[in-house]
């Protein structure tokens, strides 16, 4: 039994020291993993940062572009046959921009004095009357005409709501201008959440992407409501 007794004294501080390695292995490992994570997610936000700038920049190149403004100016209110050459030569130059960025699904120009929409995905159409009501509308005004970022959930807008939709004025600093025109870039939700899938740190993590009013904009889980 006395033997029996200094077996156990000597095992308990080995099992006490075994039990504490162990915890304090687990501790490191969910550091290190936490800290892995949260570099993956700097690098992915970063990304799509980037990726929102090079849409933004390329939103500059168009809504200052001297030639696509003049043939927008050049028509009025009530288009004339000659104004749909001049549409179609608009349509042409933006068709060819979208070579320059692919993750952009489509650029859409809206020739507000006609209601004329040109599409680089669905050719020429004429926006709905009440569209101005609408939340993307008063946004925009809000910013007087600068650029936005408008996520709309389903049937709450003019817009593909699975889409994140840059807008901005054309030709922004020519205040001469009453009403003018409207330049959108598209972007699939599923493309922006394709640049992150690739930077989760396991199969069974997820992410979600969120607007800045904390409204959820899309997520690879099955669920896009955190």
């Amino acid at each position: 039994v006395r033997l029996t007794w200094y077996f156990l004294i000597i095992l308990l501080p080995l099992a006490g020291f075994s039990l504490f390695a162990i915890a304090k292995s687990q501790t490191i490992l969910e550091v290190q993993t936490g800290e892995r994570t949260q570099g993956a997610l700097h690098t992915m936000t970063d990304y799509i940062d980037l990726t929102l700038q090079n849409i933004e920049q390329l939103s500059s190149l168009i809504a200052f572009d001297t030639n696509v403004n003049t043939t927008l100016q050049s028509v009025g209110q009530e288009p004339e046959k000659q104004s749909f050459v001049h549409f179609a030569q608009v349509m042409d130059q933006i068709t060819s921009m979208t070579t320059v960025n692919l993750i952009v699904d489509q650029i859409t120009i809206i020739h507000m004095p006609s209601r004329t929409v040109i599409s680089t995905k669905f050719g020429g159409g004429k926006l709905p009357w009440g569209a101005e009501n609408q939340e993307w509308y008063q946004h925009l005004m809000e910013a007087n005409g600068g650029t936005i970022f408008f996520t709309p959930q389903q049937r709450e807008s003019y817009f593909d709501a699975d889409s994140v939709h840059l807008i901005r004025t054309m030709d922004p600093y020519n205040r001469t201008l009453m009403n003018p025109n409207l330049l959108i870039l598209s972007v699939k939700k599923s493309a922006l959440i394709e640049l992150a899938k690739s930077l989760l740190p396991s199969k069974n993590a997820n992410i979600y992407l969120v607007d800045h009013e904390g409204r959820s904009i899309t997520g690879t889980g099955a669920s896009v409501n955190p």
